[in-house]
């Protein structure tokens, strides 16, 4: 009986030292950091002509962006989702933008950086922090303007379709006053039937149209337009979220 408790002991003793083994070296593991890939597109739309040196965390891009519009796109690798942003213009070397911006997961970032006005500096597009969500069935539109053939401020009367299915019944649905770079409250869009605006002066003068057609990339939950130019009074939009 005592060579099998001794036998018994010796391998509880054992199971004992094996096991500090695996906990000691658990405690000496170290998470293994997963790279991620996404393919980044850089935007800048400006009221003045710069040359933007963009800088991320402590990394200066290659590419250089000569404005009033332009775009570069090449793909990156990153540890973690949050990066800073800093944009110099290397014509005045004035910084025009400094701040923090988070990678979505998916094939493709699109960050797009905004002059609002004149000697003003870059403003990043994105979703808003506090708009409640659009009903079901339901967009959300936000626009803005620095156009100079566009007076300092406006009224813009928006126009939905009642039925939501139809081209023939729009009526007016909210209107707003609207100062030149400043972003507007958003307002609703029908899924597939997208809303026209109308825009008067402050005379009450109907001066400027927006069709229905230039929201057609109004498709996410939130969407951004700015004013890209006017024919025949009519207004062309560029997509800027």
């Amino acid at each position: 009986m005592r060579r099998i408790y001794l036998f018994n002991k010796m391998a509880f003793s054992g199971s004992i030292i094996f096991a500090l083994l695996i906990t000691g070296c658990s405690k000496n593991e170290r998470a293994i950091e997963e790279t991620r890939y996404t393919t980044l597109e850089l935007k800048a739309i400006t009221v003045d002509p710069l040359l933007l040196q963009f800088t991320v965390d402590e990394t200066q891009l290659n590419d250089l962006l000569a404005t009033p519009n332009a775009s570069t796109t090449f793909p990156v690798k990153y540890l973690h989702p949050t990066h800073r942003f800093r944009v110099m213009d290397q014509y005045s070397n004035t910084l025009m933008a400094d701040t923090m911006i988070d990678y979505k997961a998916g094939e493709k970032n699109t960050i797009t950086f905004f002059q609002p006005v004149a000697g003003g500096k870059l403003v990043l597009v994105g979703p808003p922090v506090n708009e409640p969500l659009p009903p079901a069935e339901k967009k959300k539109i936000s626009i803005v303007y620095s156009l100079p053939a566009v007076p300092d401020k406006v009224k813009v009367v928006v126009d939905n379709s009642l039925s939501g299915t139809s081209g023939s019944d729009y009526i007016p649905s909210d209107s707003f006053s609207l100062k030149r770079g400043e972003f507007s409250p958003y307002f609703w869009s029908w899924n597939n039937r997208k809303p026209k605006l109308r825009i008067y002066d402050t005379n009450d003068n109907l001066i400027l149209e927006v069709n229905n057609s230039q929201f057609a990339e109004a498709i996410a939950d939130f969407s951004i337009f700015s004013f890209s130019g006017i024919s025949a009074g009519s207004v062309s939009l560029t997509k800027l979220y």
